[in-house]
């Protein structure tokens, strides 16, 4: 069995194809891949994407040893057949790629379906499996099966084309979501400034290292370093005219200054430089979840009703209508929290009556 602490070798030249990953698209891939890599059990990433073509060029650059299980999402299949296929699949393949047949996609019933049957199919195949879906599609799985969407790994998007990336990152990105210990952590750093000292400063792939390196400083606590990063990355985003990637390296600054206890210059970098862009774009997830970040701060600031509302107001209703239950549930959470802090502070300044 592969070590998933260990990242894959990089696949030759001739197996990754210049258009197969779009500057826009190149951190999605990255977090596609890392997520492919290193995961064991069973897992359900959802991919949206409009191209046949785009799709097949990703999973190709995925899949360099022609290991894993492409299966067929035909019409005539309904989720109890599923579990069947996806049994048999799971006795040759380590990994599997679900994709349309066609031009039938599945509807709200079928999504239904799936849904009372999420353990038997998470049961028949615990590995792995991408599901390459359109957004029509996978806002469909959001809304109708609900508890099956709960159990999603991510959901990444490859919706629109944009020109190449020039060259690959080196080995796999470091996962900060895990209890890495530190020792790791300083190796990918060293990876990361190794590759950086002999490549192009002005590269989309240097852009997303020093996002990366930001990250993995602010964990180690090394504040001016991962602002330094951070600044870097900024710059390079909006040299290459990414404006989604360039806010998000501005909200890794403002996420900095939030940690170092500089509240009013981190909101300020959040409403005035990070929220616009987002707004503008359309981007109406990455907008609440600025929203929320925006919410964090004016509870840090003991503005605990104008928080509540903006949580209320502007961030669980979004996610909500449009099927992130993660997210709305986690919204949940910090309107219960405000509303208990809002009490508890309440009963704090009412006057003690005086017994006569």
């Amino acid at each position: 069995m592969t070590d998933p602490a260990q990242p894959s070798p990089p696949a030759p030249p001739s197996s990754r194809p210049a258009d197969a990953v779009h500057s826009e698209h190149s951190g999605e891939f990255l977090r596609l891949a890392r997520l492919w890599q290193r995961k064991q059990g069973h897992s359900w990433i959802f991919a949206a994407i409009e191209s046949s073509g785009l799709r097949d060029q990703l999973i190709a650059r995925l899949d360099t040893q022609h290991t894993d299980a492409r299966l067929a999402l035909e019409a005539y299949a309904d989720p109890v057949q599923w579990v069947a296929r996806l049994a048999e699949a799971c006795t040759r393949a380590p990994r599997a790629h679900l994709v349309l047949a066609g031009a039938w996609q599945p509807d709200a019933a079928w999504w239904q379906q799936a849904n009372t049957l999420r353990e038997r199919l998470a049961e028949a195949f615990p590995k792995p499996l991408i599901l390459w879906l359109p957004d029509a599609c996978i806002t469909l799985a959001a809304r109708h099966a609900p508890d099956l969407w709960n159990w999603r790994e991510a959901v990444i998007s490859f919706s629109e084309p944009l020109p190449p990336v020039p060259e690959p990152l080196p080995s796999a990105p470091f996962n900060f979501t895990g209890g890495m210990e530190k020792e790791a952590i300083e190796l990918r750093l060293q990876d990361i400034n190794d590759y950086l000292a002999t490549h192009d400063r002005d590269s989309a792939a240097v852009a997303h290292l020093l996002l990366e390196a930001a990250s993995a400083y602010k964990r180690l606590g090394c504040w001016d370093d991962s602002m330094a990063c951070a600044q870097e990355a900024h710059s390079s985003f909006v040299t290459l005219g990414n404006d989604r990637l360039a806010a998000q390296a501005k909200g890794q600054m403002a996420n900095i200054l939030q940690a170092r206890g500089q509240l009013d210059q981190a909101l300020a970098i959040y409403q005035n430089e990070v929220l616009p862009v987002y707004a503008q774009l359309g981007d109406i997830r990455e907008t609440a979840i600025t929203k929320g970040k925006i919410a964090d701060i004016l509870q840090a600031r003991s503005q605990l009703e104008q928080a509540l509302l903006m949580w209320q107001e502007q961030v669980l209703p979004v996610f909500e209508s449009v099927g992130y239950t993660r997210e709305a549930g986690y919204a949940r959470e910090r309107i219960k929290g405000l509303q208990v802090a809002l009490r508890q502070r309440a009963k704090a300044q009412k006057p003690t009556q005086r017994k006569r």
